[in-house]
């Protein structure tokens, strides 16, 4: 009986293990897989493909004197020539005749530059003479104006001091005291007795005529007369002494009127010429058509051909048979000698990490197909503007024996952030309503053994690439691990298990 029970408990034993094994691997079938990584501390790459065609670094272009007429043209786009080889050939009879035309021009101009220098030296010399003139009639105008001045000083002077003479002495008079006259009386006393009519008559005369102050008596007869001859030539006087205060004051402004009048006259006067530059452009214009004839004269020295001054890639050609040769250049020609130039454009959002030293990969093919391989630096980059749309314009120079003009290449360029504490695969960001986050797990102890979680961690990323982003340090630690991937979709509190 005892080995039964011993048996059957063994059996039920078994039967629970086995069960619970079941019950784990059906479990684990049941929690999503994921595959976790610890966050690293480095640097984000940034990477910008591009493509672009090889150009010249240095493009030296080839000027003809305006005007003449192409022949034929001897080296054609993409052609290499060297220094001094024929370019271009001029037609012979239209050469000629331009350069007659052209001797006759330089004759003519001779000619119009010592007119031009005869007028401006009339013009200088009219213009000193008007000078001198303006200054003479002001000398004039001073020294007529001050004599004057002065004779009518003087006059105003004189017509004062006798004024003042006269009413000095008309006081003297009217203060001087009366003295009787006892001969006078006698006589008249005697007259009265004699002339009774006489007497009578004075007595009428002394109530016609009482006594002064002083008195006297007054008479009619003298001393209104002396009163009128003294008041009238004392009013004469005072007549001419403002007479003559008027004519200074009036010879004065009159002075300062003329004065002024020659003054303004010298200053418009003494305004300097403009400056006279017929002669100076005419002799530029002779010096030129100069170098002008010169040069035919040495395109008619070479056979009538244009040679190339220094040798490379013909790069553009700006003229063709059968024309006259521009103003500007006709011909560009690429410098091999100098390195070669690739220019290219990128969205200012997409390549904002490009800057000046930054490395990049170019690669392309040669002409005889062969692949190669060059590894330079970002010369300068510059914001401009393009089809009315702002973006960046990268340049890159590299040597000339890489690759041909004209070829197109890719080009790689990449930079390099600062060192970042904690930087995450991108894959295992997501994003909800509050923002950027990750998964990591949490460790439980259960009573069949540890069990995984993930629970949801917001963060704050500084930095990405393609590939990983950097975060602000603090909610993530370098020790915890976060789910990068995971078989199926996962939710915070979710049971997972490692890979």
């Amino acid at each position: 009986m005892q080995k039964k029970l011993v048996k059957i408990l063994i059996i039920f034993t078994g039967t629970v293990i086995l069960l619970t094994i079941i019950s784990r691997i059906g479990a684990s079938f049941a929690v999503p897989t994921v595959s976790v990584s610890k966050p690293k501390r480095m640097k984000i790459a940034h990477r910008v493909e591009s493509e672009g065609e090889v150009a010249a670094g240095f493009r030296r272009p080839v000027f003809l004197d305006e005007g003449l007429f192409v022949e034929r043209i001897m080296a054609l786009e993409g052609e290499k020539v060297s220094e001094g080889q024929k370019i271009l050939k001029l037609d012979k009879e239209k050469t000629q005749k331009q350069l007659k035309e052209l001797e006759y021009e330089y004759d003519q101009l001779i000619l119009q530059i010592k007119t031009a220098k005869s007028e401006a030296q009339a013009e200088r010399n009219r213009h000193g003479t008007t000078v001198k003139n303006s200054r003479k009639q002001l000398n004039l105008a001073l020294d007529s104006t001050d004599r004057e001045v002065k004779q009518a000083k003087d006059d105003m002077k004189q017509a004062r001091k006798e004024y003042d003479k006269a009413l000095k002495s008309s006081k003297e008079k009217k203060e001087e005291p009366a003295l009787p006259d006892s001969k006078g009386e006698n006589d008249a006393k005697d007259e009265s007795e004699e002339n009774p009519d006489t007497g009578t008559d004075a007595g009428d005369t002394d109530k016609e005529n009482p006594v002064n102050g002083n008195g006297d008596k007054e008479n009619p007869d003298v001393g209104e007369d002396s009163a009128d001859s003294g008041g009238n030539g004392l009013k004469e006087l005072e007549r001419e002494k403002k007479e003559a205060e008027r004519s200074y004051y009036d010879t004065l402004a009159k002075r300062e009127e003329q004065v002024l009048s020659a003054q303004s006259a010298l200053e418009d006067a003494s305004v300097p010429l403009a400056v006279n530059t017929s002669a100076e452009q005419l002799d530029i214009q002779k010096s030129m058509t100069g170098d002008k004839i010169e040069q035919i004269k040495e395109y008619i020295k070479n056979g009538y051909c244009v040679h190339s001054p220094a040798g490379g890639i013909v790069d553009e050609v700006l003229l063709s048979v059968g024309e006259l040769s521009p103003a500007t250049a006709s011909f560009i020609i690429a410098d091999v000698r100098e390195d070669f130039k690739i220019v290219v454009y990128e969205d200012v959002e997409k390549g904002k990490y490009i800057s000046r030293g930054t490395e990049v990969n170019i690669k392309g093919r040669l002409e005889n197909s062969e692949f190669n391989e060059y590894q330079g630096k970002v010369h300068s980059v510059r914001k401009i503007e393009k089809e009315g749309e702002e973006c960046l314009e990268i340049t890159v120079y590299l040597p000339p024996d890489i690759f041909s003009l004209s070829s197109y290449v890719s080009l790689s360029f990449e930079d390099y952030s600062e060192n970042y504490d904690c930087c995450i695969p991108v894959s295992a960001f997501n994003q909800d309503d509050k923002g950027d986050f990750v998964y990591v797990t949490d460790t439980k102890q259960t009573v069949l053994g540890d069990e995984l979680s993930a629970r949801k961690v917001y963060v704050e990323i500084l930095d990405r690439n393609n590939e990983y982003a950097a975060v602000a340090p603090g909610p993530v630690t370098d020790d915890m691990d976060v789910i990068i991937t995971s078989g199926r979709e996962i939710e915070e509190g979710n049971r997972v298990r490692k890979e």
